[in-house]
Order: C-alpha cells, then sequence, then structure tokens
C-alpha cells in the first residue's frame, strides 16, 4: 500500500485562503486532487472531514463541496472510540490498518480497507490521512462460500425438524382440550359478572344525574361573570397592544381570525411605506405583499400552526415594500384560543432585518462557507428584537419583555421590576442624572413621546449604548399615569464591526503560514509531485523522487531534459511524441502511462496525470503533478489475492471441524447418556413384565427414564433447531438463549432488544446472527470466566450493529487464537458484507461488534 500526502489545513481555513492565496498556491494544490488513489485528511478529536481528493470524491460519490460537510462517522461505518483506538495501533511503516464499512452518497455501502498516519499540523491539531481501498468483491466471493455450507448444515436440520414436529402436534392437542374447557367455564361466570355490572351503571347513571344538573347551574353562573371579566381585560389590552405598536421599531398587529381583519401599528408605514386607513388591513392584504415563490409556503405554515394547537408562530420571509423594493424579515405572534382550543386572535410583530443581514454578509465572509446561512440567522435574530418596556406611573411597576435579559444580562423575575429601586441603577452614572431630569420634566409636561440615547452599564460590568423610544399616557386632565416604550442596543453593531477586523488578521496570519504548511505536504507523499515551469525549464520535484526512485536531486529542483532520460528506451519515444501533441494542444490535463528507469536500472511501471496551465493565447507556460509507481499496487494485489484464498481454506477447514466436533458431542450425548436412559428404562419395564408386587413401581421408573430421555433428547435438539426463530422470532430466540445460559451457569446476562425491526430481514439473516451470539455466549462460557454479558442489537436507516459485551478475562487480540470460534462469527458476518471486529486486552473484558449494511 502506498503512503497518502498529509494535510494540515482544515477545510475552513482553505476556502478563505482561496481567496487571498497567491496563484502559486492554488496551483501546487491542484497536485494532491490528482493523486490515483482516494484520500482524505480528517482532524482525529472532532472527526471532521478538511480535505478530499478527486478519488475520494468518485469512490464515495460525493462531489468536494459536499465531502467537506461530513463528519469520519457520515462514511466510515465504525464508533469513533474504535477507529482513534486504531490510530494508536501502527505498523513497522508509521500507518493504520483496518477492514470497515464506507457509506456512499447513494446509501450503498462498500467494505474497504483503510491505511491511516497521523500528524501534527498548526497550533498542535492533530489529524490523520486516511487512504481507501475497495475489498467488496472480496466478501462477495466468501458469501458464496457460505451460502454452500449454510446448505448442508439445513439438510441436517431437517430429520431433527420432522421428530420434533411429531411432539409438538401431540402437545398441541392436550393445550386446545384444556383451552376448550376453560372457555365453558369462564362463559357462565362472565354473564353473570355482566348482569351485576348493568344493575350497577342504572343506579350510578341517576345519580350522576342529579350530580350533573347542580354543576351546570354552578358553571353557568361563573361563565357569566368569568366572561365580564374577560372582555374588560380584552379592552384594556388592545389598547395595550395600541401604543406598543405606535412606539416599537417593529410593525406590531393583532389579528381577528374570525373576521380577517388585521390591525397593524403605524410604523408600517416608516418600515414598509404602506399608508393603511385605520390601521385596519386584511389578510388577503398581507397574503399579497409576500413574493409569489414564498407566498404558498408561509402560508400554508401559518394555517398548519393554527391547526395543530400550538400557541406561538414564527416564520421568515420576504415582503415587499411599497416602492417595489423587496425586505427581509422575520415575524413571530401568539395564539390566542377559545375553550374549544379554536385560534380567534393572533398578537405579533414582523421585523425588517434587510439592513442586518448586510452587516452579517460582511461577517460571514470571513467563515466558513457551510455554516453561512445558519449562522447570518442566528445572528440577525439575535440583534433584531428590542426590549419592549410598560411602566405604571401610579405604582411604579414595571413590565420588561424577555430581551431585556439576553441584551443586558440581567434576569429579571416574571418581566416584573420597580422603577424607582431598578431601572435608575442600570443607567450610566454619568448619564443618570441628566436622564432622570429630562424624563421628569417630559412626565410633568404636555408631551405625549419622549425619545432619548443614553447608556446603560450591563450585568457584567460592560457599557452599552442604547436607544429608547416611549408613548406616555395621559388622563382626561393631561396627568401621565402610563409609559409605554422600547429600547434599542446600538453597541451591538460596534461589536460586529471589531469581529470582523479580528477574523480578517486571523485569516491573514493564516495565509502567511500556508506555504510553509503546503511545502511539508509536497514532500509527505509518497507519490513524486511536481511544479515544471515550461518557459524557465525548471522543474520542482518533491523528496519522494530521490526516495522512491534514487536519483540526487539537489534544493529540489532538477530540467525537463533529465526526466526524460530516465524513461524505458521502448516507451520514450511514444512519451516524448504524446507530450509534444499535448503541448501543440489546448487540453488542460495529460495522463500517461510508461515505464521508469530507477536509478539502480530496476524497472517500475508509473502513472503520470498532471494539469496543464496555458496563457490567453493557449500557451503551455506550466505543467503541475504527479507520478505514482503501480507495481506496488500490483505486488499488494496478488498478496490479497493469495491472502484471500489462503482465508477461504481457512474457514472451509474451520467448518468441516466445526462439523465434525457438533457430530462427536451429539453422539457422545446419545451414547454417554441417552442410550444410558433408555437402557435403564428397558431394564425396569422387563422386570415389570415378570410381574410380582414391585411391578407398578418397575413401571412407574421405566416411565421417569423414559421422560427423562424426552427431555434430553429435546434440550439437544433445541441447539439444532431454528423453529424458534421462524415462530418467536429473533429477539425472543435470544432472550430465550440468555435465559436457559444463565440458569445453569453463574452469569447474568442482559439483552436490549428493543429497537431491531425484524420484519425488514429474513429468516436466514436472522438465523446467522442467532448463531453468531450462540458461538460467542459458548465462548464467554469456556473461556472468558465472566460474571456480566451485555448484548444489546440495534439498527438505523443504514446498518444493522450487534454488540456483546464481557468483564471476562480478556485476551491479545494481536495473538492468533486457538480454535475456530472467532473464524468461523468473522465468516458469518462477511457473508453479509459485514464486518466482525473485537476489542479486548488482558484482564480488561471482550467486546464483540458485528456491523452488517440493512441491505443484507
Amino acid at each position: 500500500m502506498r503512503k497518502i500526502l498529509p494535510e494540515s489545513t482544515a477545510r475552513s481555513i482553505n476556502v478563505n485562503i482561496k481567496s487571498a492565496a497567491t496563484t502559486d498556491d492554488n496551483l501546487s494544490h491542484l497536485a494532491f486532487d490528482n493523486v490515483a488513489q482516494a484520500n482524505v485528511i480528517i482532524i482525529v478529536s472532532s472527526g471532521k472531514i478538511i480535505m478530499a481528493n478527486g478519488a475520494a470524491c468518485k469512490l464515495l460519490g460525493y462531489s468536494k463541496k459536499e465531502l467537506l460537510t461530513k463528519n469520519r462517522a457520515d462514511i466510515f461505518a465504525v464508533e469513533e472510540s474504535s477507529f482513534k483506538q486504531m490510530l494508536k495501533q501502527r505498523t513497522a511503516d508509521g500507518q493504520s490498518k483496518a477492514l470497515v464499512l464506507v457509506i456512499k452518497k447513494t446509501g450503498k455501502s462498500l467494505s474497504c480497507e483503510i491505511t491511516s498516519a497521523t500528524f501534527t499540523g498548526e497550533h498542535g491539531l492533530e489529524k490523520s490521512i486516511t487512504t481507501i481501498t475497495d475489498v467488496t468483491q472480496r466478501f462477495l466471493d466468501q458469501k458464496k462460500s457460505d451460502d454452500e455450507k449454510e446448505k448442508v448444515v439445513a439438510d441436517n436440520i431437517v430429520i431433527a425438524n420432522s421428530k420434533q414436529k411429531a411432539i409438538d402436534i401431540r402437545r398441541d392437542k392436550i393445550v386446545a382440550d384444556n383451552i376448550t374447557i376453560a372457555k365453558s367455564k369462564q362463559k357462565a361466570i362472565d354473564i353473570k359478572k355482566e348482569k351485576v355490572v348493568a344493575d350497577n351503571i342504572i343506579t350510578a347513571k341517576s345519580k350522576q344525574k342529579n350530580i350533573d344538573n347542580k354543576k351546570q347551574k354552578i358553571v353557568d353562573d361563573n361563565i357569566i361573570e368569568a366572561q365580564a371579566k374577560s372582555n374588560a381585560r380584552l379592552a384594556e389590552n388592545n389598547e395595550w397592544i395600541k401604543y406598543i405598536a405606535k412606539s416599537s421599531y417593529d410593525v406590531m398587529w393583532d389579528w381577528d381570525t374570525a373576521t380577517g381583519q388585521i390591525y397593524v401599528g403605524d410604523s408600517i408605514e416608516e418600515v414598509f411605506g404602506y399608508k393603511v386607513r385605520n390601521n385596519i388591513m386584511n389578510f388577503t392584504d398581507f397574503c399579497r405583499c409576500l413574493l409569489i415563490e414564498e407566498k404558498e409556503v408561509v402560508e400554508n405554515k401559518l394555517l398548519q400552526t393554527i391547526a395543530s394547537g400550538s400557541k406561538v408562530w414564527n416564520d421568515n420571509f420576504m415582503f415587499k415594500r411599497r416602492d417595489g423594493s423587496v425586505a427581509a424579515t422575520t415575524s413571530r405572534a401568539s395564539i390566542l384560543r377559545d375553550e374549544e382550543g379554536k385560534a380567534v386572535r393572533l398578537i405579533g410583530a414582523i421585523q425588517d432585518v434587510s439592513s442586518l443581514q448586510a452587516l452579517d454578509k460582511k461577517l460571514q465572509e470571513q467563515i466558513t462557507i457551510h455554516e453561512e446561512d445558519t449562522e447570518k440567522f442566528l445572528l440577525a435574530a439575535k440583534l433584531s428584537f428590542d426590549v419592549i418596556w410598560d411602566w405604571n406611573l401610579v405604582t411604579n411597576d414595571v413590565f420588561i419583555g424577555e430581551g431585556f435579559e439576553e441584551l443586558f444580562g440581567y434576569s429579571i423575575k416574571n418581566n416584573k421590576g420597580n422603577m424607582i429601586t431598578d431601572w435608575s441603577d442600570y443607567l450610566h452614572p454619568d448619564d443618570r442624572k441628566i436622564i432622570e431630569q429630562e424624563l421628569h420634566e417630559t412626565l410633568i409636561s404636555c408631551a405625549t413621546n419622549w425619545e432619548h440615547a443614553y447608556r446603560v452599564t450591563k450585568a457584567n460590568g460592560a457599557i452599552a449604548k442604547v436607544y429608547v423610544r416611549a408613548s406616555i399616557i395621559r388622563d382626561a386632565a393631561g396627568k401621565a399615569y402610563r409609559m409605554i416604550g422600547a429600547m434599542q442596543d446600538l453597541s451591538r453593531q460596534k461589536e460586529l464591526e471589531e469581529k470582523l477586523d479580528d477574523e480578517i488578521a486571523f485569516n491573514a496570519k493564516q495565509i502567511s503560514d500556508y506555504k510553509e504548511n503546503f511545502k511539508l505536504i509536497f514532500n509527505a507523499s509518497g507519490d513524486v509531485f511536481f511544479d515544471s515551469d515550461l518557459v524557465a525549464d525548471v522543474v520542482i520535484i518533491s523528496d519522494a523522487y530521490e526516495k522512491e526512485y534514487g536519483y540526487k536531486i539537489t534544493d529540489n529542483m532538477t530540467q525537463s531534459a533529465d526526466w526524460f532520460s530516465h524513461i524505458h528506451p521502448d516507451d520514450k519515444d511514444a512519451v516524448i511524441l504524446d507530450y509534444q501533441k499535448m503541448i501543440a494542444s489546448k487540453e488542460t490535463y495529460w495522463k500517461s502511462a510508461y515505464r521508469f528507469l530507477r536509478a539502480d536500472n530496476s524497472i517500475v511501471d508509473v502513472v503520470g496525470s498532471r494539469v496543464v496551465l496555458r496563457d490567453a493565447n493557449g500557451k503551455a507556460y506550466r505543467i503541475i503533478g504527479s507520478l505514482h509507481d503501480v507495481s506496488k499496487q500490483k505486488v499488494l494485489e496478488e498478496k490479497l489475492d493469495h491472502e484471500i484464498k489462503l482465508k477461504e481454506k481457512q474457514i472451509t477447514e474451520a467448518t468441516e471441524d466445526a462439523t465434525e466436533m457438533e457430530r462427536s458431542n451429539i453422539g457422545k450425548e446419545l451414547h454417554d447418556n441417552i442410550n444410558q436412559l433408555l437402557g435403564a428404562s428397558r431394564m425396569f419395564l422387563e422386570m415389570a413384565k415378570k410381574g410380582g408386587v414391585n411391578s407398578a413401581m418397575y413401571l412407574s421408573r421405566s416411565s421417569e427414564y423414559t421422560l427423562t430421555a424426552i427431555e434430553e433428547i429435546r434440550k439437544l435438539t433445541k441447539g439444532l433447531t431454528t423453529d424458534v426463530i421462524k415462530n418467536l422470532g429473533l429477539s425472543i430466540a435470544i432472550d430465550n438463549l440468555a435465559i436457559d445460559m444463565a440458569t445453569v451457569n453463574p452469569i447474568k446476562i442482559c439483552c436490549k432488544l428493543n429497537s431491531f425491526n425484524e420484519k425488514k430481514v429474513t429468516d436466514k439473516f436472522k438465523l446467522n446472527i442467532f448463531r453468531i451470539v450462540q458461538e460467542h455466549l459458548n465462548n464467554i462460557l469456556k473461556h472468558a470466566h465472566a460474571t456480566k454479558v451485555a448484548i444489546n442489537l440495534s439498527q438505523n436507516e443504514n446498518f444493522i450493529q450487534l454488540s456483546i459485551t464481557d468483564n471476562g478475562v480478556g485476551f491479545d487480540t494481536e495473538k492468533k487464537q486457538n480454535g475456530i470460534g472467532i473464524d468461523n462469527i468473522k465468516s458469518r458476518a462477511a457473508s453479509y458484507n459485514g464486518i466482525a471486529s473485537f476489542v479486548s486486552q488482558p484482564g480488561k473484558g471482550c467486546v464483540l461488534t458485528v456491523t452488517v449494511p440493512v441491505a443484507a
């Protein structure tokens, strides 16, 4: 297996660098994309994929942009802890190898061999470079072999099934007779019970009717009183909403669903340019302001929320202004419902967030592309909501909206406070006296509005600049008794601008480090990377040229003539001719295969992949590419083919040994146990035939031995028959197996099987899983000396996973194990394109994990 190019740059940095890095950096990056083997670079701690080449995209079926949004768990069906453990177990050349299931974009699974190496990037962040090789065909061949073995086992089971069936028929007849007798007795009891219940119901209904009449009168009186109070409260709320609508920066609205009329605040003219007569518009007028492409979606979501019984509605949509422009808006409302749950009224606000989105866009350009839309909305929503407040000047009580805690950090219990003791404490000391004096003068005057900008001290000690606008409500004598307003935090915009500056400065530093990092990547691969300047006739070449082919280079530089001189003489003319045709054409990509001479005159087969850069006139001026030694791959393929054949032979031998062992065990059980029981039964039967006073006792003892022999035969055949899986299901079969083993052994077995859906798999597959559980539990009892075992069988959209955990003595997974149990388990998993893995250490128990694609 060839070494793979490690990557030290995360995709989020790569995206930002693309806009500012030099042309030289971008061209060097193309070299990595043309490696023939599928490669991905992953952050070890988070599992995030930050770089992938074209071969990886082709194998997995994703575009590069899609693949960089994925995590390791999205494409490798292996637990994070197991994957990280694999990275720590290295071979002599520093690589980690494992067989895993790889998930393609289509949902199809591939059995692949992965090779990984770790390295440390900038800021000490540990990353891994992973090579993916498809080995699906190997498992398909294995499945065919196992199917043939299953047929032999199935034929042996048929004989045992026929005997068991006769026993079951006799048992079912006895059960059916007993059920008939029980039903007859139960019917007579039920008739008597029904008569008693009917009499009690008549008596209870008579008493309940009298109680209901009295309750109804009390309820009617309470409803009349509650309706009067509700109407008074509603009138007060309507007035409160209207004053909020006048003072808020949002467009406040109140929709009566019965009439379809919507009351809108005066700010609709300021925000969207519409002049609404008497502040009343219809629902149809509101819908006409929506964009055609969003209209149906917004209407349906609103109507579905009303019908769902929810108390809150919120949505984001585009809203047409009077001048024809379009505003981005966010809207939310409370839904009031009657006693039957029917929506009668919606009260809410709509806010124009267009200007905030423009500022947010500048900030998001410095952040990774895949987070842009989500971050933009969250930031805009956080900035847009004002603090709404309602001050009762008579009691000095003030209602403060939830935005107060969000913007300034103060927790207000039940959204209530005292204006004298609380509000003034939040003012900046330098502004407090001026604001209190001006507010006092405004209240004793005839003014109906108050606006002011001042500073507020946040809970964390920071200073926020705010702008407040409020309406003053006065009585007939002109005395102010209520003040309703909105407070807007002006300092948040300044924070965004500073954050944007910090992000730009950070990215500038990343750009300065990029060139050095790429040089490390360029020279770390097992493939030869090169950058050929056709104008200067200079070739910059990676360290692998000297390492793999033995030619000395100085400062990673050589000339084109030197390169061509090492091509095999029989291939040189053809390669040079092909090269000249490429130079004369307009092609931007060139790939060729030929033989190359090492410094020791040995011959290797290579494949060259190159990107050709041309000027505005189409003239080639630069070639960037890689040289891949395919000889190693051929050797590995031959080695893999040999290993597959060897493994098939081992599995065949293991299966034959298991069959012989099973037959031997059955023979021993029949000879040593059942034959002895039947012999004793016959002996007592012969003695009974002779007559005498003990004949009855002899017959009884003969019957006991016969029944014991029957029970022993039943136990013996229970391990062979599969009827329990067909009749009761896999989960019950595993539960029964666990109960039987725990009954006769000092072990506690816990089964968690509820999340497994048996309807989606075949009986043959369920039998295969059952045999794996049976095999591993027997291994635990024989070798692990465990006291606790946990069995978990689950599935998701892509995989079925079985895990069996024990607290036994464990074993060294690197050492070859005696016996055929582990090979049988792996063989059964592979027959369904699955993987069986063992995680264990001496003294630390064992975890068996079997992962199989759902398609199996």
